[in-house]
């Protein structure tokens, strides 16, 4: 590993585990899962911040870059509902839309290949297409 990786190894795990906590609180502060989401919107700002930087820092790591890419989108998508802008459950369910991307570039950006439940849907058919082309 250079000396960048693993600040952007942790600096994803850190986000991984920021995202974590923040959909753990919404499960206590809603009643219901069809209950409006009010997640902290200057929170998901300043991690979508550190997360634009991340994706930026790792620009010499594809696999990592597309995945972190697709966290960013992900969290840029729950940024423009919050607060209040869906129930809880989807809320969730985008907050484990970023998580799962942010496991994969850590993975990446340890030396391991992240594991096929762990893997993208782009990262699954890039590799299937890499090995035809290759054949």
């Amino acid at each position: 590993m250079s000396a960048a990786h693993p600040q952007l190894h942790y600096t994803c795990i850190f986000l991984s585990v920021s995202f974590r906590a923040l959909r753990d609180d919404l499960g206590k502060a809603a009643p219901s899962a069809t209950s409006p989401c009010w997640p902290d919107a200057r929170l998901i700002e300043m991690l979508t911040g550190e997360l634009t930087r991340c994706r930026d820092a790792a620009a010499r790591h594809p696999a990592a870059w597309q995945s972190l890419d697709a966290a960013l989108a992900h969290a840029s998508l729950l940024l423009a509902q919050c607060p209040g802008g869906m129930d809880r459950e989807r809320c969730e369910t985008q907050i484990d839309a970023i998580i799962t991307p942010l496991q994969e570039a850590a993975a990446w950006l340890s030396g391991r290949r992240p594991s096929r439940a762990q893997e993208s849907h782009w990262q699954a058919a890039t590799r299937r297409l890499v090995g035809w082309l290759g054949r």
